[in-house]
């Protein structure tokens, strides 16, 4: 939700699986990092470790 436009923008994940750790912000801008996700759906390991 922008606070100033008072608009809701919906947040969608690309795969679907399971939320394991937030950033635990509470305004987000643009390419910001909400969430982690643990998927069955191999998408590669970018940003994680081996």
């Amino acid at each position: 939700m922008d606070p100033i436009a008072l608009t809701v923008t919906p947040v969608n994940a690309p795969v679907g699986g399971f939320i394991f750790a937030t950033a635990g912000v509470r305004l987000a801008q643009t390419e910001t990092k909400l969430l982690s996700l643990s998927s069955p759906d191999d998408i590669g390991s970018v940003g994680l470790s081996p």
